[in-house]
């Protein structure tokens, strides 16, 4: 790659070696290019131009003057709502499925059930992809990552009869080469507590295309918790950190 780029909105890609390795791209991508994402010419360009200059019999052009960059101010980012406050109707399912079998392939998906069986003890989500955060009743409990094959946490013990087990899945980069490019998002096969396998799904889609932030994007006071929508002008911003402020 000579030249450097961005990836904008949710088209960042991913590098995966084996079903267990899940490696995602960065929206920038000049992957040390000799002319890097704003178009400067590097060390690295330089290096290969003098190479280049000893080999040809003619003058190497004059490199063009640098592109001035603005400045960026501080963005102050403005609570607005909580991804529980902005639940579409749900979709009922026996079992979970991926994102693309619901018309998404990008932004967030929330999975729900109620644990009629087992309450407590260890859940496993079966190859999620790509990063999974867990809550039993509203209450944060930990988070599970593609990479590594790692897919087991610990439900705590709980008083409620039927705990409420939310699954909220974030979807990242695709993978863009390679034998692994069938890359499904969301979660792809089951979810387990204790071997039995957990049934009988609402599956709440959070695309997080222009449509959704637009009507996410209303103010929404009261108690904070859970992930967070934040806005600045027409930018909304999901934070990830959970916490309760009463």
């Amino acid at each position: 790659m000579i030249h450097g780029g961005t990836n904008f909105g949710f088209t960042a890609g991913a590098n995966a070696f084996s079903p267990t390795q899940y490696q995602p791209d960065i929206t920038s991508y000049d992957y040390d290019a000799p002319i890097n994402e704003r178009g400067q010419a590097t060390a690295k360009y330089f290096t290969l131009r003098n190479l280049i200059a000893k080999y040809v019999d003619y003058k190497i052009p004059t490199i063009p003057k640098e592109i001035a960059a603005i400045e960026i101010p501080a963005i102050d980012m403005k609570y607005m709502t909580t991804i529980w406050k902005r639940l579409p109707q749900p979709i009922l399912s026996v079992q979970p499925k991926p994102m693309e079998d619901y018309g998404q392939n990008q932004g967030l998906m929330l999975y729900r059930t109620k644990l009629i069986g087992h309450k407590s003890g260890k859940l496993k989500i079966w190859e999620p992809h790509d990063y999974a955060l867990i809550f039993l009743d509203g209450k944060f409990i930990d988070t599970v990552y593609r990479d590594g094959g790692n897919w087991t946490v610990d439900l705590p013990k709980t008083e409620a009869a039927d705990p409420v087990l939310d699954i909220l899945v974030e979807g990242m980069g695709h993978i863009n080469f390679a034998q692994f490019m069938i890359d499904r998002k969301g979660i792809t096969d089951r979810v387990t507590l204790n071997g039995m396998t957990l049934m009988n799904w609402l599956i709440y889609p959070l695309p997080m295309d222009a449509a959704f932030v637009t009507k996410a994007a209303t103010q929404d006071r009261g108690l904070r918790e859970g992930p967070e929508f934040f806005i600045k002008g027409i930018l909304i911003y999901l934070k990830w950190a959970i916490r309760i402020l009463t």
